[in-house]
C-alpha cells in the first residue's frame, strides 16, 4: 500500500470511531421516555402474537428447546 491509502484508511477509521463516539454520548444524554400501562400490554400483545406466529411457521412449540 502506498501512504495515500493508509492516510485515508485511517482518516475513515477515525471518522467513524468519533461518530459511534458521539452517538453513544448522544444516546445517554436523551431522557428516557415513560410508556404508558395501555402501550406495554399492547406491544406485549403484539409479540406474543408474533411469537406464536413463527413458531406455527417453524412448526415448533414453545417448549421446545434449541
Amino acid at each position: 500500500m502506498d501512504l495515500k491509502k493508509i492516510l485515508v484508511s485511517i482518516f475513515v477509521i477515525v471518522l467513524f470511531a468519533t461518530l459511534v463516539g458521539v452517538n453513544t454520548v448522544s444516546a445517554k444524554k436523551s431522557s428516557p421516555t415513560k410508556m404508558e400501562p395501555e402501550t406495554i400490554t399492547a406491544m406485549s400483545n403484539q409479540i406474543d402474537t408474533l411469537t406464536q406466529k413463527i413458531y406455527a411457521k417453524g412448526l415448533l412449540s414453545p417448549q421446545e428447546k434449541f
